[in-house]
């Protein structure tokens, strides 16, 4: 075994273990299969919201593909995350109870030129399936629901700008 095999598999196994003490608890994580949209719209930006269908007590679900609308396509470049949440600029969890936790860091983008450079603009939430990227999971010992809410803007010069690498 090469050092390199030697650490992929330590690796790969911390990732394993990793998933199984995140998820397994409540068993494996299901893609929300209700939900209801709404939307508060200003003259730049908008709000769009997304209720989640209760998690099972110590349960996970994949977070679902979440867009801005085309008239406000951006996600605005401000910071809602608080202790229990990851969450990239412009997406906030709304109407939640203690003990859950959220990750969204998983973008849907466009591309943009900010000066000479290229980068990317971010419209929402990809719907990815990767718990380490995309993901709510309950810790309460009873069910518990949420809202995703996305703030969109018409304004590029107001959304977030990623350089990429």
């Amino acid at each position: 075994m090469t050092k390199y095999s030697k650490l992929t598999a330590a690796v790969t196994g911390a990732l394993i273990a990793t998933t199984i003490a995140l998820f397994a608890v409540g068993g494996s994580p299901a893609h929300a299969a209700e939900h209801s949209r709404s939307a508060r719209t200003t003259a730049s930006d908008t709000t769009v919201s997304y209720r989640m269908p209760k998690i099972p007590a110590f349960g996970s679900y994949y977070l679902p593909k979440v867009d801005c609308p085309p008239d406000y396509p951006y996600l605005l470049n401000h910071n809602y995350s608080t202790f229990a949440f990851s969450l990239m600029p412009g997406v906030e969890i709304g109407d939640h109870q203690e003990g859950l936790g959220v990750v969204a860091l998983d973008p849907t983008t466009v591309p943009h030129q900010e000066r000479s450079a290229w980068g990317w603009l971010y419209t929402g939430i990809s719907g990815t399936r990767d718990p380490f990227l995309n993901s709510a999971t309950n810790w309460r010992t009873d069910a518990a629901a949420f809202t995703i809410v996305l703030h969109c803007t018409s304004d590029a010069a107001q959304a977030y700008w990623d350089p990429g690498l």
